[in-house]
C-alpha cells in the first residue's frame, strides 16, 4: 500500500509538472470568443432578476479621476467608493474595485475568493482576468462620479503574464438599479 501510494502522488506530481509547464503555451495560443465594441444594459426585471439587452455602443470618454488601485501575484488593493446602488434588489452604500476586474458590494471580495468559496456576496464580474493596473502611462482604473452615476474605467490595462494583451472595459453604475457593461478594447 505505501509503494502504490508513493507511486501514484510521484506520478501526480510529474503530471502537474508537466502541465505547469505547457499551459503558459497552449494559453498564449488561445483565441477566446470575446466580442468587443459592444454596451449591454442590465435592468431589473419584476422576478428579481435581470433584462440583458444589447443596446448602441457607449463608451464615456470622460474617464474621470485615475486610482492608485494595484494588482499582482503577491500583492493586491482595492478602492471602496461610497455610491448609493441596488443589485438584486439589495441596497448598497459602498462598492469595492478590485485590480482584476470584480465590483463588490457590502464587501470587498477577491478573485482569490471565487477560486475556493464564493458566499453572499453581492458583486459584478465584466471580465475577470488578472490584470496588472499599476502598468506605467495612462492604463489604470479610472473613476467619473456624478449625481446619480458612477463609470469605471479599466483603461488600457496589460493582463499580468501577458503584457502585450490591454484590456479596456467600462462599468457604468446608476442609482436606479440600472448598469452597462460596455467592451472597448479586448485584444
Amino acid at each position: 500500500v505505501k509503494i502504490s501510494g508513493t507511486f501514484l502522488t510521484c506520478l501526480l506530481a510529474i503530471l502537474s509538472v508537466i502541465a505547469w509547464m505547457i499551459t503558459p503555451a497552449y494559453t498564449s495560443k488561445f483565441p477566446p470568443n470575446l466580442m468587443d465594441h459592444r454596451t449591454l444594459l442590465f435592468a431589473p426585471n419584476t422576478d428579481g432578476g435581470y433584462d440583458v439587452t444589447e443596446i448602441p455602443f457607449q463608451f464615456a470618454e470622460n474617464l474621470g479621476t485615475k486610482t492608485n488601485i494595484a494588482s499582482g501575484l503577491q500583492n493586491s488593493s482595492s478602492e471602496e467608493v461610497d455610491f448609493d446602488f441596488s443589485l438584486f434588489e439589495k441596497p448598497y452604500k459602498k462598492l469595492f474595485i478590485t485590480g482584476d476586474g470584480l465590483i463588490s458590494f457590502g464587501s470587498l471580495v477577491r478573485s482569490r475568493d471565487l477560486e475556493y468559496d464564493f458566499g453572499p456576496q453581492a458583486a459584478i464580474i465584466p471580465l475577470l482576468l488578472n490584470l496588472n493596473p499599476s502598468a506605467s502611462g495612462e492604463s489604470g482604473i479610472y473613476l467619473n462620479q456624478t449625481p446619480g452615476r458612477l463609470v469605471i474605467t479599466f483603461y488600457q490595462i496589460p493582463a499580468y503574464l501577458d503584457p502585450k494583451q490591454l484590456v479596456t472595459f467600462q462599468v457604468t453604475l446608476f442609482d436606479n438599479g440600472n448598469f452597462l457593461i460596455t467592451y472597448n478594447g479586448l485584444q
